[in-house]
């Protein structure tokens, strides 16, 4: 049966960088997809129809992204398994996106998983959860220190602990440069956002239609 996971590990065989440089693109593309979700309905930047239809794109693409190797359903599982634990599924965009990955998961067959980086993966994705929702309420006038504010703003936990898998047992660094990508994608339209927020409010969630 013809699965994304067959089509990667073609197009790695065939023309590894095209493979590499498609998979960081994909994390890229998947951390610009969820911020926009995700301020559309919690800052009022974006239009939460184009939110909601952007959704299940989204939703798929993470599903396809999880079968490219057990590595990174490994990842991408953690992320969304940490994120659900912590509460911060809260708009019916985000639980379009996870009803879309399961449902991929279960047409296509759930993926290989590898137990234990899951299970510390999944941890740490909860405390950059948990830090970053108390950080932000907190603000970082009154945080105990400039870097442990940024260090949760920036989600650096999760990143910590796949450096670890990287450096010390054997990972790609692939995995690494993915999910640096998907910050980066995730982080530049959240500054964007927050600029267009100070510059026009909420005004722009009620106009803008791409």
């Amino acid at each position: 049966m013809f699965t994304p996971t067959v089509f990667f590990e073609g197009l790695k065989a065939s023309s590894p960088f095209m493979a590499y440089v498609g998979f960081i693109a994909l994390f890229a593309l998947l951390g610009f997809l969820i911020k926009f979700i995700d301020d559309a309905f919690d800052e009022g930047v974006f239009n939460k129809k184009v939110a909601v239809v952007l959704a299940p794109i989204a939703g798929i693409l993470w599903a396809l992204a999880m079968m490219a190797t057990p590595i990174s359903a490994t990842i991408l599982a953690a992320i969304m398994i940490g994120v659900l634990i912590s509460g911060k599924l809260d708009n019916l965009a985000f639980w379009v996106v996870g009803v879309s990955i399961v449902a991929v998961l279960f047409f296509f067959g759930i993926p290989e998983f590898l137990l234990i980086p899951l299970v510390v993966l999944v941890i740490a994705a909860f405390l950059d959860e948990l830090g970053n929702d108390f950080f932000d309420k907190l603000g970082i006038e009154d945080a105990v220190h400039p870097i442990i504010y940024y260090f949760f703003y920036y989600r650096l936990t999760l990143k910590l602990v796949l450096a670890y898998f990287v450096f010390f047992q054997g990972f790609s660094i692939i995995y690494l440069i993915a999910l640096l990508a998907f910050s980066a994608a995730y982080y530049a339209l959240g500054m964007y956002s927050s600029k267009a927020t100070k510059k026009w409010g909420t005004r722009l969630g009620n106009s803008l239609e791409f």
